[in-house]
């Protein structure tokens, strides 16, 4: 069975669970969030987006995404990149998929659900040729360039969360507040945005996520569904019918595989 195929299977059932479709027509993008280590999950992630507007009206929807990790380090994540209606009017969602395998340094991605775009599978090869170290002077040129863009330290205050349990995995938590003085980014009061984050030590992933910000709105991500096995390999499989496009390892870094 193709990954589409595993994918759509994943779908109705999270539908037929939570008697809810895998997105809400008008959502827009959804992204997951990466992992790290050699745990093996195969997960549902629920995006929720809300934001109210001056006159009271309140714009929202949500998005299911899916994502996997095997024994031995290969992982699969779907980005969400909107949600329209199918031929039968049912909320289909658009999602760019992801397979990274470690063993073979090789990523490929394909998206799903569009009408108007290839059926293509791009395959990239991690160069195995050493990039040229930068020098100290390069470096901190770098390192001064990133430090400007960053706001004042000041601005933030992080606090402990403690502990909970989502979808059976105890997680740990911790709130970032920043406090935006007036005029620093063209508001003309202050503006106080929060963040979130719930991880799992155990499994090396992101389990949770809050978003509050006056301009965006509230986003939460969360993993609503865990499975601790082994993931079924047609999950990191390209679809069936679709091309598969090969890059040779000169068109993509080491880095930019990973």
């Amino acid at each position: 069975m193709a990954a589409a195929a595993a994918g759509m299977a994943l779908s109705v059932a999270a539908k037929a669970q939570n008697s809810e479709p895998v997105c809400s027509v008008g959502v827009g993008s959804a992204s997951g969030y990466g992992s790290s280590g050699r745990v093996a999950y195969t997960a549902t992630a629920k995006t929720i987006f809300e934001q109210r507007l001056p006159d009271g009206n309140v714009v929202g929807g949500f998005m299911r995404t899916h994502l996997a990790r095997d024994g031995a380090g290969k992982r699969m994540s779907e980005m969400g990149q909107g949600c329209v209606r199918d031929e039968n009017g049912e909320p289909r969602a658009l999602l760019y998929v992801s397979v990274f395998d470690p063993a073979t340094k090789t990523s490929m991605n394909w998206n799903v659900g569009r009408d108007d775009t290839p059926k293509v599978v791009k395959v990239f090869h991690a160069s195995t040729t050493p990039r040229k170290p930068l020098t100290p002077e390069e470096l901190a040129a770098q390192r001064k360039a990133a430090e400007r863009q960053q706001p004042p330290r000041n601005e933030y205050k992080t606090e402990d969360l403690g502990s909970k349990i989502i979808a059976g995995v105890e997680v740990h938590g911790s709130r970032t507040t920043r406090t935006i003085p007036p005029g620093e980014e063209g508001n003309q009061l202050q503006l106080v945005t929060t963040n979130e984050i719930w991880q799992s030590t155990k499994l090396g992933l992101v389990m949770m996520t809050v978003s509050d910000d006056p301009r965006h709105g509230k986003t939460t991500y969360e993993i609503e569904e865990l499975d601790q096995n082994e993931p079924n390999p047609a999950v990191f499989a390209p679809p069936e019918g679709y091309k598969i496009e090969d890059h040779p390892a000169d068109v993509i870094t080491a880095s930019t595989a990973q």
